[in-house]
């Protein structure tokens, strides 16, 4: 007994001083060290904590996960990722409390199923017909109630598939009237229950495995699983999907399927984006008088104080006692008395009084037509102020783009057009194109939008693509225009080809991770959407037949 000891301090210690993942880790077990899966493992139970181990400081990587077990953890990276959503007022200690998932299982290990059923029959179950009903249930399993500690992880999960897909449901993959919650999951129910979770691969690859042909029922889940590097077969490239999966095994396909589950719930292709610099977060005067040698009035002196405290403010958000008599007290009401007065500058003190919503949805129309009327009769408005002024109009217009006026419409395009023909750098001529183009698409002119793009029609001497950044920004745009109107062929045609050419570019190397990341997001953004339509189409069919 003390040797045994002895060795799994020695082991212990090795641990520390050999493994630097596991050092660095908050979370470490000493029968992980040196295993497969060890990376894996610290992954899921540290960076994202998604497994736990046990009391005695063990992982037990090679033991059997159960069927709550595996579903309770993809429910946990599906609500981390805000697929599925947790409602914290259902909370019960066992559902983000990570202690139970292996614990309270193993405490319970000889328990046989009949009793987990006498134990679980309450008041919110009655027999009917020799079968347990429960009234709090969705799931319809005899041996499977409210009483149990993953039954909300279940629910979730059930609800999710079943509400997601059409072709497979969760009754599918675990049929008949019992759940039986302890059983070992194998490795065809953990693909199927992840399938629900994965985007379309963006290239397809044959399937390799052996012992699965093409008419099996499940050959397109397993296929897909496979084409995305989520499950591996074994040596002699077999799937074995009945065989039962392990604690590593489980922390392996969860961490893939966790990266996948990033394509679905992040906005790839949600709106046009435009070319972001870093004048675009900080504070403009609106006019170069401020900054010459022209006497300035006592109303500039006013406004040049209103935007230093707002300035101020929004780094500090209050403004110490004694610094007070340096700051305006109340620099909105200020900027507005400075618009009833009259003041010159209307594009800078509208464009604060926008940025505060100090005004009502319905005033702030006048206001956005006083600032571009302003703009259209000036010179000394810079391409940065100008797409500051554009970006703000826009914005407004789509937040209240049904109540927004055809007058207001015109104006803003005038002044578009204004900037248009001062301006030099390609990249605000790149920005106009985008700022028109969301213009066009709030008032539903998707086809106006889109020619925008035809860079065929323009000169080389009107704008030129050059830097990595801006082709990207051009390619998912023109991609989300096209993705907006349903041309879905024509979307994905479109980001595989600009996705070409954007490898040939000299800089591609440098952010070469990033870049293949939004491309194939985007590019899986559409497949999922093409999917979903074709899932409605084929559904319209089978209804109308």
């Amino acid at each position: 007994m003390i040797i045994k000891k002895f060795k799994t301090i020695i082991l212990i210690i090795a641990m520390f001083f050999i493994s630097s993942n596991t050092i660095l880790a908050n979370n470490f077990f000493y029968d992980i060290w040196g295993h497969w899966a060890e990376e894996e493992i610290l992954w899921a139970t540290n960076d994202v904590p998604l497994f736990v181990g046990y009391e005695d400081g063990t992982f037990r990587p090679d033991d059997n996960i159960k069927r709550t077990e595996f579903i309770t953890i993809l429910f946990r990276a599906a609500n981390l990722r805000e697929i599925i959503k947790y409602d914290t007022t259902e909370s019960d200690k066992t559902e983000l409390n990570v202690q139970n998932d292996n614990q309270i299982i193993e405490e319970n290990k000889e328990t046989t199923e009949k009793n987990i059923e006498d134990k679980k029959v309450t008041n919110n179950q009655n027999i009917e017909n020799g079968n347990i009903i429960n009234d709090e249930s969705s799931l319809n399993y005899k041996d499977f109630n409210s009483n149990h500690w993953a039954y909300k992880n279940v629910e979730k999960i059930y609800k999710y598939i079943n509400k997601e897909n059409t072709e497979i449901s969760f009754k599918d993959i675990f049929p008949g009237d019992k759940f039986n919650p302890e059983k070992p999951i194998t490795r065809i129910e953990a693909v199927l229950l992840s399938s629900f979770f994965t985007t379309s691969p963006i290239e397809e690859k044959k399937l390799e495995f052996t012992d699965i042909s093409e008419d099996y029922k499940y050959y397109k889940q397993i296929k897909k699983l496979s084409q995305l590097g989520i499950i591996k077969g074994y040596g002699d490239n077999t799937f074995r999907g009945e065989k039962n999966i392990t604690r590593a095994e489980s922390t392996a396909i969860i961490k893939r399927v966790y990266e996948e589950m990033n394509f679905i719930s992040s906005n790839y292709l949600e709106e046009i984006k435009l070319i972001e610099d870093v004048f675009d977060n900080k504070f403009m005067y609106f006019g170069d008088k401020y900054f010459t040698n022209e006497k300035l009035s006592n109303e500039d002196r006013l406004y040049m104080n209103a935007i230093r405290t707002l300035e101020y403010l929004n780094i500090v958000e209050s403004i110490p006692y004694e610094l007070r008599d340096r700051y305006d007290s109340d620099p909105i009401a200020t900027l507005k008395e400075l618009r009833e007065l009259d003041y010159w500058n209307v594009v800078g003190v509208n464009n604060y009084l926008l940025r505060y919503d100090a005004f009502s949805d319905s005033e702030k129309e006048k206001l956005i037509i006083e600032m571009i009327n302003d703009y259209k009769s000036r010179e000394d408005i810079k391409d940065n102020e100008s797409k500051l002024i554009f970006k703000k109009v826009t914005s407004f217009i789509e937040e209240n783009k049904e109540n927004i006026s055809e007058n207001a419409k015109t104006e803003i395009f005038e002044g578009l057009k204004t900037w248009e023909e001062s301006v030099k750098e390609y990249e605000e001529k790149l920005n106009i194109i985008f700022l028109k183009s969301k213009l066009y698409i709030n008032s539903n002119l998707y086809k106006k939008a889109l020619e925008l793009y035809n860079l065929e029609d323009k000169k080389e001497s009107e704008i030129k693509i050059d830097s990595i950044e801006n082709q990207k920004y051009f390619i998912f745009n023109k991609a989300y225009i096209l993705l907006k109107m349903k041309k879905y062929n024509e979307a994905e045609e479109f980001l595989r080809q600009g996705f070409e050419n954007i490898k040939n570019h000299e800089k591609y190397k440098v952010s070469q991770k990033s870049i293949d990341k939004d491309f194939i997001g985007c590019i899986k953004k559409v497949l999922m959407k093409k999917e979903k339509s074709n899932k409605i189409i084929i559904n319209q069919d089978t209804l109308e037949e």
